[in-house]
């Protein structure tokens, strides 16, 4: 290569940085994570705590109000909650999702689980 060529090849940029990197000590790292877990659990209780007022702050403060979920679900989960009505006739699709929800620990009113089906509003 010319003089010039490597003149300005040299003076570019590296793509990857000369950086060095230092481990840090076992004992150090062991300590510091133990009380990072313990800090996060502690938080971790204040926050359900906090969360579960909210999510009862919330559900009042839209109680009544309806929203609309549209999910693409596999056709065999289809196919077994409507089996699962033929033997359930007091039960509706909607009711069936609520209840499942419910199960996993959403704030679900109970009202929302009855068949609203032919009644006014």
């Amino acid at each position: 290569m010319s003089k010039s060529l490597n003149s300005i090849l040299s003076k570019r940029p590296s793509a990857t940085p000369n950086v060095s990197y230092s481990e840090p000590k076992n004992e150090s790292v062991s300590n510091n994570n133990e009380s990072k877990l313990k800090k996060a659990d502690s938080a971790n209780d204040t926050d359900k705590k906090n969360l579960q007022k909210e999510n009862q702050q919330v559900s009042k403060s839209y109680e009544g109000k309806k929203g609309r979920i549209v999910a693409d679900v596999p056709f065999d989960v289809k196919i077994q909650i409507k089996r699962y009505l033929i033997d359930h006739p007091e039960d509706t699709e909607k009711t069936v999702i609520l209840k499942a929800l419910k199960a996993l620990g959403f704030i679900i009113n109970e009202n929302d689980l009855l068949d609203q089906r032919g009644k006014t509003k």
